[in-house]
C-alpha cells in the first residue's frame, strides 16, 4: 500500500497557515488543521476503506454509480459506463450512513463494508482526502490496456488491431532518441510490454504514442487516443489555468462518452470511470506528479538496495537508513573544507558538475573543456559582427571558443560536436521566443567569446507547422527546416524538447513538466 501526507488542500490553506478556533476538553484552544492526502492503488484503497474492491457493486469511493455486469469474453465483469444524469456524488454523511447501515445489517452498504481505522486521523473524509492515482490508473491501467487491445491477437478482426503492424511501429519506437532527462530509452512493444515500466508507459503517452500509432491506427480510434493524451498533459503541467481545467473536463468528458461506443462496455472498468472525478481531484489537490505513487515505487528500490541477505530483512532496512541519517548529521558539525565537500558528495543522489569545471558565459556556464576556433568562416564572421553589433576586424581580435555543451535553466544543453549523445538527443531545445521564424533549434555546437563572454548556439533552425492530430494535444507538432548554420544567442534556449524522427518528419513533444523523472 503507498500512502502519502500531502499537507495542503485547497478548502483549508487559510485554516492550515493560520490556524483556527475549536473547542476542546481543556477550553478552546487554537490548533492547526491538518489535512491528509492519501494516494494508493486501487486494492489497497479498498482494503484501507473497509469497501468494495475495484470491480464490485458501488465500488466508486467517489459518486454512488452502481455499475452493471457486462460479458467479457468467456465470463463476465463489471462496467461503469458513461451516463448522462451523473450519478449522486458522496459525502461525509452519505458515507456514514452507508458504514452505519452495513455495521447494523452486517452486510455491504453502497459499497461499504463496516467501519474504517483511518476515521480516526484527524479532518479525515474519505471522499475528499483520497487522491486519484494516475501511475496505476491511467499508465498500467488504461495506457496499457489500450496496447494490449490493439496488438492482442485475439482482436484481430477488430477495427482497431493493429498487431499486424506491430513490427513498423517498434521500428519507428528504437528510432527514438531521447533527452538525458528520460531515462529508459524506448524498447521494443513485441515481447517486453509485460516488462514495461509505469514510466515507460507515461513516455509513451506522452511523447511516442501519436508519433508511432499515426498512419496505423483507425483516425477515429488515434483522435479518442489523443484526447486522453492532452487531458493526461494538461493535468501534469507545473502550472495549471482555470481553462486547463475546464478544457481537460471537456475532452475526459468526450473520451469517457466514446470509451463504450468504440470498445465495448467491458472496457469501462473503475479506472476509466475515475476519470469523471480527476479534474475535481486536481482542482483541489494541484497537479498529477504531486501526489502520484512513482516516488513511493522508487523508494521501494532504495529498500531492496538495503537488503544483503535473507534473515532479518527489517532490521538490515532500518539500520540502512539509521546510519545514513547518523551520517547526515555528521555531516553537518564537520568544518567547511575539502573533507566535508568530499563527503557531501559521496552522500548527495545527484552527479553534480563542479564549479572549477564551469566557465561564466552570458546567462549561462560554459562547460569545459573549450577549444579555441583558429579557422573561423566569412560567414560565420559577418553572422557574429551582426549580432553583437561590432565591425568584423573586432570579432576577427576577439578569442572565439567552441564548446560542446552548457549548463543553462536547471538544464545541460548538449550538442550533436558532444561525443556522448550518440544515443540520446539532448540537443534539441525551445526557444523562450521566434528568432528569425524559428522557435525550435537543433545545436551543433556553442561558440564563446571569451573577451565578451558572449554565447552562442551554431544551430538549425525549424518552425513547429502543424499539430500531430488535428484539434488535439498542441505540446506534439510537425517541424519544418527553416534554417541552417544559424547563430542562436544563448539566453533564448529554453528548455529541452523530445525529437523524434518518423517518415522524413522532424517532431518534437514538449515537456509537461521537470519535476518528474524517471
Amino acid at each position: 500500500m503507498n500512502t502519502f501526507f500531502f499537507p495542503f488542500v485547497k478548502e483549508m490553506r487559510m485554516l492550515y497557515n493560520t490556524g483556527m478556533q475549536v473547542e476542546t476538553p481543556s477550553g478552546q484552544q487554537t490548533v492547526h488543521a491538518i489535512i491528509n492526502a492519501m494516494t494508493m492503488d486501487l486494492q489497497a484503497r479498498a482494503c484501507v476503506f473497509n469497501m468494495m474492491q475495484h470491480n464490485g457493486l458501488c465500488a466508486c469511493l467517489y459518486c454512488e454509480e452502481p455499475g452493471v455486469v457486462v460479458k467479457s469474453g468467456k465470463g463476465h465483469t463489471r462496467s461503469f459506463p458513461y451516463r448522462e444524469t451523473k450519478p449522486q456524488l458522496r459525502t461525509r454523511l452519505s458515507i456514514e450512513a452507508n458504514v452505519h447501515e452495513a455495521v447494523q445489517s452486517k452486510k455491504a452498504a453502497c459499497g461499504f463494508y463496516g467501519r474504517s481505522i483511518i476515521t480516526h486521523l484527524p479532518w479525515m473524509e474519505f471522499q475528499e482526502n483520497c487522491t486519484i492515482d494516475y501511475m496505476h490508473g491511467f499508465l498500467l491501467g488504461i495506457t496499457k490496456k489500450f496496447l494490449s487491445m490493439w496488438i492482442d491477437g485475439a482482436n484481430y478482426q477488430q477495427p482497431y488491431f493493429i498487431g499486424h503492424k506491430l513490427k513498423d511501429i517498434d521500428k519507428i519506437l528504437q528510432s527514438i532518441k531521447v533527452p538525458y532527462l528520460i531515462h529508459r530509452s524506448p524498447r521494443k512493444i513485441q515481447n517486453n510490454l509485460n516488462h514495461w515500466k509505469a514510466s515507460e508507459f507515461r513516455s509513451f503517452l506522452i511523447y511516442y504514442g501519436l508519433p508511432c500509432l499515426k498512419g496505423h491506427l483507425p483516425d477515429t480510434y488515434l483522435e479518442l487516443f489523443a484526447c486522453f493524451v492532452e487531458r493526461t498533459f494538461l493535468l501534469l503541467q507545473e502550472k495549471i489555468t482555470t481553462y486547463d481545467l475546464a478544457r481537460a473536463r471537456m475532452l475526459l468528458e468526450m473520451f469517457y462518452k466514446c470509451m463504450a461506443t468504440l470498445y465495448g462496455d467491458a472496457v469501462c472498468g473503475l479506472n476509466v470511470h475515475n476519470i469523471s472525478h480527476i479534474v475535481d481531484c486536481v482542482d483541489n489537490w494541484g497537479p498529477l506528479w504531486a501526489y502520484s505513487c512513482f516516488a513511493f515505487e522508487s523508494f521501494n528500490g532504495e529498500i531492496s538496495k538495503a537488503i544483503h541477505g535473507k534473515g532479518n530483512v527489517s532490521g538490515e532496512v532500518y539500520w540502512a537508513v539509521h546510519s545514513e541519517k547518523i551520517l547526515q548529521n555528521e555531516i553537518k558539525l564537520l568544518q567547511d573544507g575539502k573533507p566535508k565537500d568530499l563527503l557531501k558528495e559521496i552522500m548527495s543522489a545527484r552527479n553534480t558538475v563542479k564549479n572549477s569545471n564551469l566557465e561564466i558565459g552570458e546567462q549561462c556556464y560554459i562547460m569545459k573543456p573549450l577549444v579555441k576556433l583558429n579557422s573561423v568562416s566569412d560567414t560565420l564572421l559577418q553572422n557574429l559582427s551582426v549580432l553583437i553589433n561590432m565591425e568584423v576586424g573586432e570579432v576577427q581580435k576577439t578569442t572565439i571558443l567552441k564548446a560542446s555543451k552548457i549548463q543553462r535553466n536547471r538544464f545541460v544543453f548538449y550538442s550533436k560536436s558532444c561525443g556522448k549523445v550518440k544515443r540520446n538527443n539532448s540537443f534539441t531545445v525551445h526557444l523562450n521566443q521566434d528568432f528569425h521564424g524559428c522557435d525550435i533549434v537543433m545545436v551543433d555546437y556553442f561558440i564563446h567569446l571569451s573577451d565578451l563572454r558572449r554565447t552562442f548556439a551554431h544551430s538549425s533552425g525549424f518552425q513547429r507547422i502543424s499539430r500531430m492530430v488535428e484539434g488535439r494535444a498542441p505540446h506534439v507538432q510537425l517541424l519544418e527546416l527553416k534554417w541552417k548554420d544559424l547563430l542562436v544567442p544563448v539566453p533564448l534556449l529554453e528548455e529541452l524538447v523530445v525529437h523524434m524522427e518518423v517518415n522524413g518528419q522532424d517532431i518534437i513533444a514538449c515537456f509537461p513538466n521537470f519535476v518528474e523523472r524517471d
